[in-house]
């Protein structure tokens, strides 16, 4: 620094000068632009928030007689996961048959249902741990109506 010290390049310039500088001051602009603009695109954009659906649903899997089980414990797959691969097989088995077959959304949870606990029986196996002799599938769609929370749940395969 051709052998002048740092305080010596501090008191020459003036620490409004040395205030752009910084690191910091994109920071302190950035924020400053935020508070501005609050919750308006493009600043915070989340889409899975702007249109809610009034009704959401679970899965939840249970043995023959109706009583959850302890999905993830006995096989490592959370309740989420359960879902995601219901959706997943349901619209593979959409996309693989004919738009015009009498097949009923029955047909098509029980053969989605049967790949579905298949995959669980397996997963349950190497860990070591066994399921239920009978398993079945339930779907338990919530919504508010009339200023309360309602539940209906439907079996969607049992074996």
């Amino acid at each position: 620094m051709n052998g002048r010290s740092t305080s010596a390049l501090l008191r020459q310039e003036p620490w409004p000068q040395l205030l752009w500088h910084t690191p910091l001051t994109a920071l302190i602009i950035f924020v400053v632009v935020c508070l501005i603009a609050k919750e308006n695109f493009p600043f915070s954009h989340f889409p899975m928030y702007s249109r809610p659906g009034a009704e959401r649903g679970y899965f939840l899997v249970t043995d023959g007689g109706g009583q959850p089980i302890p999905v993830q414990n006995l096989t490592g797959v959370t309740a989420s996961h359960v879902g995601k691969a219901y959706r997943t097989k349901s619209k593979e088995f959409g996309r693989k048959t004919n738009p015009l077959s009498t097949q009923s959304r029955t047909d098509r949870d029980r053969i989605v249902g049967m790949e579905l606990f298949q995959m669980l029986r397996e997963q349950s196996a190497n860990r070591g741990k066994d399921l239920p002799e009978k398993l079945q599938l339930h779907l338990v769609e919530i919504r508010f109506e009339d200023g309360e929370i309602k539940e209906n749940k439907r079996v969607l395969f049992a074996e």
